[in-house]
């Protein structure tokens, strides 16, 4: 006696299921590693244009160029190129010097970064873009210098 093997009009939908799943969970690990990663890299991009704006107002007195010079200068030695595969970045960074109503100094850095992603491409998400912006203000300081010669 020969048994016959009954094949279901089913057969093959596991490999449907398993490559629908397969889709979702690679969808999901580009979503914790390229997000990490732009996490990782808007720490840095804030921490640079931070550091720029803080070294702008530390040389403003002597004038918005050597201001400039020295914001540039910081921001580059703490956001290198090519910084986690960062392939786009606007350096040097964007500076808007301002007087407040107080007539305090005001700087404020901003940029972008242009960070391509790994796995996400899958769900057409090619790069993420990061932005930061990042304020100092260096207020006005009057000194005075008294000499008592009233022998009190």
């Amino acid at each position: 006696m020969k048994k016959s093997i009954r094949r279901s009009k089913d057969s093959g939908i596991v490999l449907f299921y398993l490559a629908g799943t397969l889709f979702v969970l690679l969808a999901f690990a580009g979503l914790a590693v390229d997000l990490g990663r732009a996490y990782v890299v808007k720490a840095h991009l804030s921490k640079a244009v931070d550091g720029a704006a803080l070294a702008a107002a530390r040389v403003i007195g002597n004038g918005q160029s050597a201001a400039q010079t020295e914001a540039n200068k910081i921001f580059s030695t703490n956001f290198p190129n090519g910084f986690l595969g960062v392939n786009s970045v606007q350096n040097p960074p964007n500076l808007v010097f301002q007087i407040a109503a107080d007539g305090s100094n005001q700087i404020t850095v901003s940029s972008t970064a242009v960070m391509p992603t790994t796995f996400m491409k899958v769900i057409g998400q090619p790069q993420v873009n990061v932005f930061s912006a990042g304020q100092a203000t260096r207020r006005l300081v009057d000194i005075s210098f008294v000499i008592d010669k009233s022998g009190s």
